[in-house]
């Protein structure tokens, strides 16, 4: 199963690929897809389901009010990224994602879009909590 936010373009793009249930407490692992600008990167991503629970949570409250912030990660691991809406209704993405060992390699990222995204992406992960609580 795949969650993307639909940018309606292929640069900037972030994307949750082959999202799989692990049981708890680790929840779902999946790979990143991201791509910003100059930069990308596909990296292994985890969260829980409590975390999604939170996450679509505040992704609710942005999609009806315009406003506030979401973020998904795992709360053991550095790996995060977030929504915002600003107050001109525009909707800012952005993460830092990390690898460790012999070279430290970080990402830090972002990018803007508009609030359209909001309403699929919220579709998307009812889908995968529905998919899961089958």
């Amino acid at each position: 199963m795949d969650v993307t936010l639909r940018t309606q373009t292929e640069n900037p793009r972030l994307a949750l690929r082959q999202i799989t249930w692990t049981g708890e407490p680790a929840g779902f692992s999946a790979v990143l897809d991201l791509w910003s600008d100059d930069f990308g990167a596909r990296k292994q991503f985890w969260f829980t389901r409590w975390g999604v629970e939170q996450f679509l949570a505040a992704l609710r409250v942005m999609d009806s009010s315009l406003s506030g912030a979401a973020v998904l990660g795992d709360e053991h691991e550095p790996d995060h990224f977030s929504l915002k809406v600003t107050s001109t209704g525009r909707v800012v993405v952005s993460g830092e994602l990390f690898r460790f060992g012999a070279w430290e390699q970080r990402l830090e990222f972002g990018f803007e879009t508009d609030q359209t995204v909001l309403a699929p992406l919220i579709a998307e992960l009812d889908g995968l909590l529905a998919h899961v609580a089958a």
